[in-house]
């Protein structure tokens, strides 16, 4: 029986230092380092930047919002206090009337 031929070992660049190595190894011959990069450092990091991004936007939007829905409740307020204050009035000014007509002023004898 004849053994099948062995293939050559696997053409590695290595992420690192960049050199080009033919071996089947965990790590680069040259720098010692391993050949597959640490992603998920990289990725925790860009998942907390994507999220400071998301909550900073959420939180800019909020404060606009609060500062409109300020603005909107205050003038909404100034024009209903106005208005009650017009109504207020013009009762008393009523209830005088009333008041007037139903007791006249006395005259003078």
């Amino acid at each position: 029986m004849t053994r099948p031929p062995t293939a050559a070992p696997a053409q590695r660049v290595c992420p690192h230092c960049a050199r080009i190595a033919h071996t089947d190894d965990r790590r680069c011959p040259f720098c010692g380092r391993a050949y597959n990069r640490r992603l998920l450092p990289k990725l925790a990091l860009l998942l907390v930047l994507f999220a400071a991004v998301v909550l900073g936007g959420v939180a800019a939007m909020l404060a606009a919002f609060g500062d409109r829905l300020e603005t909107e409740l205050d003038t909404r307020v100034t024009t209903v206090q106005r208005d009650l204050d017009r109504s207020v009035d013009d009762l008393g000014d009523d209830v005088r009337e009333e008041l007037d007509q139903r007791f006249p002023e006395p005259t003078g004898r």
